[in-house]
């Protein structure tokens, strides 16, 4: 475990990026192409809506805008029916596409478990995943052994990182990726507490693809420790615990709800 830890302080942990549902195709390749040139990521998600022309052109057109050892992933944000699903899954097996995520709501299980035994059926490549929304342990539980790939604990939901760690656990003896949901503010300084909690001290599997943690970066700036990003890893915290504190001068400027500045004049 000492090497282990010795390696993340060394390496950092492995990230992905998302963008924005409303933005276009043109926006969307500049952005990933930006986080490429300036942070290393090689893996960005696009969100995508029931409406599956249009989303599935604008993955084609992405897709021929960025670095070609970008990876992409997707996330339906509880949208698709059940055989909206299925041709979604067959689809982006065929394309490439790492995974499919939250096609349903996380507390609908059986879905879940029918979807993973379609995928097993029909040999499709792309991922099963959820977990953002999940709101305890126990459905956790229910859905990573539902036969999912990829559990993604968030800091703010279920018991934070008490649920987490058990969470962790579960993973290991299922065999399911667990791959903490960032991207609001201080999402993105919390969550890398979980993974290297998750990587120091429970999982084996260090690959980068399996081990990753989301990371948006645009809240960073305002805290007291911000999160870095570079060559496609978040430098490992150093700091304890999972508190996390604006940096004076923002604090200084943020009062209260009622006067002060709003995150949106930030």
């Amino acid at each position: 475990m000492d090497d282990r830890c010795e390696k993340l302080k060394a390496v950092g942990l492995p990230v992905y990026f998302t963008t924005w549902i409303g933005h276009d195709s043109d926006l969307i390749a500049k952005q990933i192409q930006d986080q490429y040139t300036r942070r290393g990521i090689r893996l960005a998600k696009i969100k995508i809506s029931k409406n599956y022309d249009q989303d599935i052109e604008k993955i084609s057109a992405i897709s021929k805008n960025i670095p070609h050892d970008v990876l992409l992933s997707v996330d339906a944000n509880q949208t698709l029916s059940f055989p909206e699903a299925l041709h979604w899954m067959s689809s982006l097996s065929k394309i490439g596409v790492v995974w499919l995520e939250e096609p349903f709501a996380p507390d609908n299980v059986r879905l879940f478990a029918d979807l993973c035994r379609e995928k097993k059926r029909h040999g499709w490549t792309c991922e099963v995943v959820t977990g953002e929304n999940c709101p305890n342990h126990y459905t956790a539980a229910a859905l990573i052994e539902s036969g999912i790939d990829r559990f993604q604990a968030d800091p703010c939901r279920m018991l934070g990182l008490v649920d987490c760690i058990q969470v962790s656990s579960i993973c290991r003896i299922a065999g399911c990726s667990l791959t903490p949901h960032a991207g609001g503010s201080s999402l993105d300084e919390q969550s890398p507490h979980i993974q290297l909690f998750n990587l120091a001290r429970v999982a084996t599997d260090t690959r980068s693809e399996v081990t990753l943690t989301e990371n948006v970066g645009f809240c960073s700036q305002f805290f007291g420790v911000p999160t870095v990003v570079s060559t496609g890893f978040a430098k490992t915290p150093l700091s304890p615990g999972l508190l996390v504190g604006l940096a004076p001068d923002v604090r200084a400027r943020v009062k209260s709800y009622k006067d002060g500045t709003t995150w949106l004049e930030l």
